[in-house]
């Protein structure tokens, strides 16, 4: 990724239906253990997250629970 004077950010979003037979549970190739997708209401895979010069976020994964309320904070 190349870094400009504009802020930049990189993400692939999974969201949705998808076939559930896909993620059925187990470990992923890079260690992460993977939930049932029917557990699961969205995805973020592989987010990054720049400011400036500045990198904030790394190839962050995430997965939010159906049913369930997530909130992402931190300082502004």
């Amino acid at each position: 990724m190349t870094q400009t004077g504009q802020t930049t950010s990189t993400r692939r979003i999974v969201a949705g239906e998808r076939d559930a037979s896909a993620l059925a549970g187990g470990v992923a190739d890079n260690g992460a253990v993977m939930r049932p997708q029917e557990d699961v209401a969205m995805e973020v895979r592989d987010l990054s997250l720049w400011y400036g010069k500045k990198q904030a976020l790394t190839n962050v994964n995430l997965a939010f629970p159906k049913n369930k309320v997530t909130a992402l904070i931190g300082p502004s």
